[in-house]
């Protein structure tokens, strides 16, 4: 299987920028994943969330390979993979998408993959929360895409999911977009 990758033209800077501003998501998917020994970042970038959870065991799935160089340089503890959540085990106490799924066409496959990976938690972190429709265009491709909505995220869970327990926290950001929705999914 062939793996898409972002431009490579991003730069340490451009991640940075996305992070400045957003700390309170971070330090909150930490505080929920905080009795979790191993934790999966899935589209985790450089690993930022690293910073947040410095004793924890985190591994980072990104589909930039200038992500996991970036990465690799701050944080040498963490394992960095260049792909896609398919490609990693099935044996993390948690599994976090921070401001991922509106970047995917579509959640489904991305929180069943998620949800099989996680042993306790699924953290799930969505950008103004779910039913903005917006489309962006970057060097004319669709960038991303969070034309979901909680009716149908709702129901995918009901049907796809069996929860123990799901919690919704709002988190306000100090950016151009707020808050920030974080769903906790427990087995």
């Amino acid at each position: 299987m062939k793996v898409r990758t972002f431009d490579e033209t991003w730069d340490l800077k451009w991640y940075e920028d996305r992070l400045a501003g957003r700390e309170q998501v971070f330090s909150c998917v930490a505080e929920i994943c905080k009795d979790c020994k191993t934790v999966l970042d899935a589209g985790g970038g450089p690993g930022f969330l690293k910073r947040f959870m410095p004793d924890t065991m985190l591994d980072i799935v990104d589909l930039s390979p200038k992500a996991k160089q970036f990465g690799e340089e701050m944080f040498p503890e963490v394992k960095f993979v260049t792909g896609t959540i398919d490609m990693m085990p099935d044996t993390y106490d948690a599994v976090v998408g921070i401001q991922i799924v509106e970047h995917m066409n579509g959640y489904a496959s991305f929180m069943k993959m998620a949800w099989n990976k996680a042993q306790k938690i699924v953290v799930i972190t969505f950008r103004n929360g779910f039913s903005r429709e917006s489309r962006r265009k970057y060097r004319g491709m669709d960038y991303w895409d969070n034309s979901y909505s909680i009716e149908g995220l709702w129901g995918f869970i009901n049907s796809e999911l069996h929860l123990s327990k799901m919690e919704i926290k709002s988190v306000e950001i100090d950016r151009d977009y707020s808050p920030e929705l974080v769903m906790v999914l427990h087995k």
